[in-house]
């Protein structure tokens, strides 16, 4: 801007493009392109901050997934068939209430959450509840004749402690999640010692 005589000059430059960029890559960097979910070490940062931000008195859950025969879908059906399969689960976790719940793809099939700002433990096990009556209730079609209910198994360790570490509760969830899957799948259990 300058002035001149009273009158007022100036450019306008709209930077609307520049800003869209910016954002473009900023999800990309944070968000799995195929589901929309966090990447996992965008929720790992994220997690960390909810937990150690965490009010007294309240609770939370780290919640490690597996889909349940998840290789049989693409060799039976296909990558394509794999693919709608991750995205119509994702999509379940996608409508879990956002102001308890925080969700990423892992890796493959395999998919995290964290559940916060509960409490107590029943409101934690009334999430997942609702998340696996969700589950239960969304098929997908694999072929024009053929449908699929989504299973899928997990496993959770729950904490009171902001200063809990976060690397431990994963680990602990990890291991509930294979203790489940060795016993029976499209359940989920807790981590005990």
């Amino acid at each position: 801007m300058s002035e001149s005589s009273g009158e007022y000059f100036g450019a306008v430059t709209d930077i609307t493009r520049d800003v869209m960029e910016k954002k473009r890559i900023l999800y990309e960097n944070t968000h799995d392109t195929l589901t929309g979910l966090y990447k996992y070490k965008h929720f790992k940062y994220l997690a960390k901050e909810l937990l150690q931000n965490m009010p007294a008195g309240k609770l939370c859950a780290i919640v490690m997934l597996d889909l349940d025969c998840f290789k049989s879908i693409n060799d039976n059906f296909g990558h394509d068939t794999g693919d709608k399969y991750l995205q119509v689960f994702s999509s379940v976790m996608h409508a879990m209430p956002v102001e308890h719940f925080l969700t990423a793809r892992r890796s493959g099939d395999e998919f995290c959450m964290m559940i916060f700002d509960c409490e107590e433990k029943s409101e934690i096990e009334k999430f997942l509840n609702d998340f696996y009556e969700a589950l239960k209730s969304t098929h997908i079609a694999l072929t024009d004749t053929e449908s699929k209910t989504i299973s899928a198994s997990s496993g959770f360790v729950w904490t009171a402690d902001s200063g809990a570490n976060l690397s431990d509760l994963l680990k602990y969830a990890d291991e509930a999640l294979y203790q489940i899957k060795k016993k029976t799948k499209g359940s989920y259990a807790e981590y005990s010692a």
